[in-house]
């Protein structure tokens, strides 16, 4: 194609708004709050540049929305969001997850994992099938939307055979699915057992998919750690053990770095978060990240920073010195009732889980300052990749709000 005629095409995807890369940000300085949305919802969704939202519409609070999806498109700071617009076929969708550009949408209901597009800029294709399996209960997906994977439920009855009486068991099972060039997935492949008691609902869900999509972590069905590596053939090495586990405590804010190199997570009832890196095919020695008694943590983008909530209600970040997180600084309080801590590379925000005060950190010059309130009542808050916005829902006017810098 002429240089020419390319100008012309590339003019024309961004007046449709199909190219995402969003209108010029930056600052330290977050501006007053916009409005996305009258339609409250949950399991709120941006793309990287912040310029694409989707979340499920539904009235309740509670953990586990389901809803159909609507959407809404940032213009720019004077004309502010599209109208939200209801996706078609995604009624009573469990979990959501947008593309870094964008352009598709990951939709977990009844019927499977399923993928919509995006064809202008606020209208979307109806989902199609990644994979038709009703026990799907979780999925997580690649950045670039060609991988998929997910944890399915199958329940067995109990029975009665005298004199003996087997009790009813379930059974969670992780799988994966890959895209190919064409647009055409791979069938489900089984990667490995689940532990049965699992999180996979709300900020703390019991796996990890990088963003590259190369590497998954969950919790074992004998309560290890582990981890599994997409090779550049298309196929999941056996699972590898990280570090096994004993007695009450579960495992929660599994988290990876994009290109899956560093993972960090904590343990209900034990004080501590812990980190490890991958390298040459292996995990280094499990190390500390802090040992203050954490309630959530987050991972930067780049795996270089940590945020973390504590007993005493302070969020604390730290920056890896010399292959090691340093000990951890407070920038704000983040109060009692368990806050979701979100991180991008240069920006930190947290609300209280039941609806509470949005506050966020900017990273300048290396350090990072003083927490400013951005919101009231917020609950779910999303923090797009670049950093640059933020959108929650409000429990007190039921309205779905953004700020930007």
């Amino acid at each position: 194609m002429h240089t020419k005629g390319m100008c012309l095409v590339v003019a024309s995807f961004v007046a449709l708004g199909l190219l995402s890369g969003g209108p010029a940000q930056g600052g330290t300085t977050w501006r007053e709050p916009q409005e996305v949305s009258s339609k409250f919802g949950r399991d709120i969704q941006l793309s990287e540049s912040g310029q694409v939202a989707a979340w499920i519409r539904t009235n309740r609070t509670a953990q586990e929305p389901t809803g159909p999806v609507r959407t809404a498109f940032y213009r720019s700071a004077k004309k502010g969001w599209t109208d939200s617009a209801q996706m078609p076929g995604t009624a009573e969708t469990r979990s959501i997850q947008l593309s870094a550009d964008g352009q598709r949408l990951m939709v977990v209901n009844e019927e499977g994992v399923r993928l919509a597009t995006r064809t202008d800029t606020n209208t979307w294709s109806a989902p199609t099938t990644v994979v038709a399996d009703k026990n799907v209960i979780y999925a997580r997906m690649s950045a670039d939307a060609r991988v998929v994977v997910m944890v399915t439920r199958e329940v067995t009855d109990g029975s009665w055979s005298p004199p003996v009486y087997i009790p009813p068991s379930t059974t969670y099972t992780l799988l994966a699915a890959t895209r190919d060039t064409n647009g055409a997935w791979s069938a489900p492949v089984t990667i490995a057992p689940v532990w049965t008691n699992a999180y996979f609902v709300g900020a703390h869900p019991g796996l990890a998919l990088s963003a590259s999509g190369r590497m998954v972590v969950w919790l074992g069905n004998d309560k290890t750690l582990q981890s599994s590596a997409l090779g550049e053939d298309g196929t999941w090495s056996p699972p590898q053990s990280i570090k096994s586990y004993t007695g009450f405590g579960e495992l929660f804010g599994i988290r990876l770095s994009n290109d899956g190199s560093r993972l960090v997570w904590f343990r209900d009832r034990a004080v501590g978060a812990f980190t490890t890196t991958w390298s040459d095919g292996s995990w280094s020695p499990v190390d500390n990240v802090t040992v203050d008694d954490v309630t959530d943590i987050a991972l930067s983008p780049d795996g270089t920073v940590a945020a973390w909530a504590n007993e005493k209600g302070k969020v604390k970040v730290a920056d890896i010195s010399n292959g090691q997180f340093s000990g951890g600084k407070a920038v704000g309080k983040g109060g009692a009732l368990l806050p979701d801590v979100l991180l991008s590379n240069s920006a930190l925000a947290w609300a209280q889980q039941d609806g509470g005060a949005l506050r966020a950190s900017v990273r300048k010059g290396g350090s990072w300052k003083a927490a400013t309130l951005v919101g009231k009542k917020a609950i779910n808050p999303a923090l797009s990749a670049d950093g640059r916005t933020l959108v929650w829902a409000s429990v007190g006017d039921k309205h779905i709000s953004s700020v930007k810098r």
